[in-house]
């Protein structure tokens, strides 16, 4: 019988700007934590970082972040090709994904959904919104 690791929970789900590993003690630095983006120009694509704690993590997990519509259409995604693995149930697990090119159609509200092995594991808002552009510059139309 073959073993299947049971779904994690995630305590917490956050996008930012950046994250910082901090080299002497190995703390993260999450720099600029936002739940929404702006741009002028739509569509656009967003450099975010993810970090997320997971607890109850036994056994081998691949990782799917989603940007998806609130009707739940996959707008984007990116699947990690290393499994995070971690036998000790006890410990908690951080997970950071850097440099995430999350790619907003249109401006209006979403959902960041995270997958352990294609099970939902969090949930969360995230909005894009448009910009008015400069004054005495021409509004951009594809």
């Amino acid at each position: 019988m073959e073993f299947t690791p049971p779904v994690p929970v995630c305590k917490c789900l956050l996008l930012c700007r950046r994250i910082i590993t901090d080299a002497q003690t190995g703390e993260l630095l999450l720099l600029g934590p936002t739940p929404e983006v702006h741009g002028v120009v739509f569509p656009m694509n967003v450099d975010l970082a993810v970090f997320a704690r997971w607890t109850g993590v036994q056994g081998s997990y691949i990782v799917e972040l989603q940007l998806q519509d609130l009707e739940g259409k996959v707008l984007w995604h990116h699947r990690e090709e290393t499994a995070l693995e971690n036998y000790d149930p006890l410990k908690v697990c951080n997970l950071t994904l850097h440099r995430m090119r999350i790619f907003f159609s249109r401006p209006g509200k979403f959902e960041i959904v995270m997958l352990a092995n294609g099970v939902e594991v969090a949930r969360d808002v995230f909005f894009a919104h448009m910009l008015s552009p400069p004054p005495g510059r021409p509004e951009f139309r594809s």
